[in-house]
């Protein structure tokens, strides 16, 4: 099985020997892949609908991989057990419904990792998972089908160092990896705001609006490691 490049990455973040739940699995790729590549010696595949775990199973049966990878009907993790993995992935979700999932799982204290792709808020995602002695020891992005991803890995453990504005909305990781992705990324979001301001400058009306950009863009500026 060839796994999009998003979820490639995904994948690439679980640690070998881990067992894993995919949460929100839809097509069960993420498991099926860990399982039949010996990253994962068990896997369950997690979906609040119906729909997407009866995909998951065909997919799971098609590969031969039953006695592997179990599909599970469950609202976020509320059917997972202490003690039954050690990897979590979330990925393909906004922020804040991401973090609801996390806040109510029954077996977060248990967790050696989590694999967490936002759409939306990774600031929020980000401070929050700090805020909770949650550690992020890595971030990628990837570009798939003209659109930018973010995965990142987190552990237990307490950030010793406090993250600043820009690091908090761009990620530590990839501001001090400073991908070809990312920067394409950067550049983008700057042209964006650019012509954004373009426009609010000449609206007396939304100065405050004005002023949340230029804070943005400065920000976005000293992500990519340039002034101005």
């Amino acid at each position: 099985m060839t796994l999009s490049k998003r979820l490639q990455a995904v994948a690439d973040m679980v640690t070998p020997g881990y067992v894993v739940a995919d949460i929100g699995t839809d097509h069960g790729y993420i498991p099926i892949y860990l399982t039949k590549n010996k990253i994962s010696p068990k896997a369950y595949a997690m979906d609040i609908n119906k729909g997407p775990i009866d995909r998951a199973t065909e997919n799971i049966h098609m590969e031969e991989l039953q006695d592997k990878i179990k599909a599970i009907q469950s609202n976020g993790m509320e059917k997972l057990e202490p003690g039954m993995v050690q990897s979590v992935v979330i990925a393909g979700m906004g922020g804040e419904l991401m973090i609801d999932i996390i806040r109510n799982s029954p077996v977060i204290g248990t967790l050696k990792e989590m694999i967490l792709s936002p759409h939306s808020d990774k600031d929020f995602v980000r401070k929050t998972m700090m805020k909770n002695n949650w550690k992020i020891i890595d971030e990628t992005m990837v570009k798939d089908n003209d659109k930018y991803y973010t995965i990142m890995k987190v552990v237990p453990g307490r950030e010793q160092n406090k993250y600043s504005p820009e690091e908090l909305i761009y990620g530590r990781c990839l501001i001090e990896k400073q991908s070809d992705v990312f920067k394409e990324f950067l550049d983008k979001e700057y042209e964006k705001y650019t012509q954004i301001l373009d426009v609010l400058d000449c609206n007396d009306s939304v100065i405050g609006r004005n002023i949340e950009i230029r804070r943005l863009r400065k920000l976005n500026r000293k992500a990519r490691g340039l002034n101005g």
